[in-house]
């Protein structure tokens, strides 16, 4: 490689068959492309060289799962709410790229599954919305439910407490 740049380290070349190949696992959320100048000098007299760019972009695998800022989070209602409320959103993130880092959620427990739903858009946060009345008086006053971010096999769960305010 001119320069001896071999992608930090990451390529090697054959000095006498120039085929180029991986020093070591490449990972694209880390460097996604690199550039690379091959040099070739045959031994004839006088010598003559000859130089190549080398350009390498990496294709993205689904090898990220998903994941929420934190996850434990306490959100907040006001009582008297009507049915279909929302509550608040949330989000996960993906650093792989295109269909890679699509997002779906879903509700996938807590005690309190069935008093909440998720409206989800495609790549876009996940709306969480009331199925019941909330009211600061009644003997509940917070509720627990726990929500997954999937992208295709990788996931990470995230446990949500609403908490009915006055």
């Amino acid at each position: 490689f001119e320069g001896g740049f071999s992608g930090d380290g990451h390529f090697s070349i054959d000095p006498t068959l120039g085929i180029i190949r991986t020093s070591e696992q490449l990972d694209r959320e880390k460097v996604g492309h690199y550039d690379l100048i091959a040099f070739a000098v045959d031994r004839g007299l006088p010598e003559r060289s000859a130089s190549v760019v080398i350009s390498i972009t990496l294709n993205d695998i689904n090898d990220n799962a998903p994941q929420f800022q934190m996850s434990h989070l306490d959100l907040y209602i006001k009582e008297n709410s009507p049915i279909g409320s929302t509550v608040d959103s949330v989000l996960a993130t993906d650093p792989d790229e295109g269909a890679n880092a699509d997002v779906q959620y879903s509700i996938i427990g807590g005690k309190d599954a069935d008093s909440f739903s998720l409206i989800t858009e495609k790549n876009q946060p996940a709306i969480i919305t009331t199925l019941i009345e909330l009211d600061y008086e009644s003997p509940v006053k917070e509720y627990t439910i726990m929500i997954r971010a999937r992208s295709f096999h990788l996931f990470s769960d995230a446990t949500l407490n609403i908490h009915v305010q006055d």
